[in-house]
């Protein structure tokens, strides 16, 4: 597996038909020299660990009509145990949504919206619903379903 490593900029659909999970690899730039902060890795299912803590992964996307976009990824931000997210949960949430197509572009998400502006071609497709079920290792999984609205206006 590990001639998967590569910057998160070069993530590509494929990458995750085989792997639906990747994950920050902050220890490779250490032995690499080509390496930085931005280089994943997939995860096999024996290797989640709990200080992954932002994860890539594979999720169905659809926009208001109900349309896939098969070339989007979500960035999912795990809290550790005794933490919370900004609204006081300990459950993950969605960070970003990252089109993968034609190059890698994420957009932030923030309380279910986006924090930016989006490119003209999702911007009269919102809401967009996602669904995640994907192995985590063993017997664990990450399962979840939402709705991301609009574009934030704070």
């Amino acid at each position: 597996m590990s001639n998967n490593w590569k910057s998160c900029g070069e993530l590509v659909p494929s990458d995750f038909e085989r792997y639906p999970v990747w994950s920050f690899d902050l220890q490779r730039g250490e032995t690499d020299p080509k390496a930085d902060e931005t280089w994943v890795r997939p995860l096999g299912y024996q290797g989640f660990d709990r200080t992954d803590d932002e994860l890539f992964v594979k999720a169905k996307v659809a926009d208001c009509d109900g349309n896939e976009l098969p070339d989007c990824i979500l960035c999912v931000r795990l809290y550790p145990v005794g933490y919370r997210n900004p609204r006081g949960k300990s459950e993950p949430e969605i960070s970003a949504l990252i089109l993968l197509r034609p190059r890698y572009m994420p957009l932030m998400i923030r309380n279910d919206r986006f924090g930016e502006d989006l490119p003209p071609t999702l911007q009269n497709r919102l809401p967009l619903t996602y669904e995640i079920d994907v192995p985590l290792g063993g017997r664990k999984r990450l399962s979840l379903a939402g709705s991301i609205g609009s574009r934030s206006t704070s």
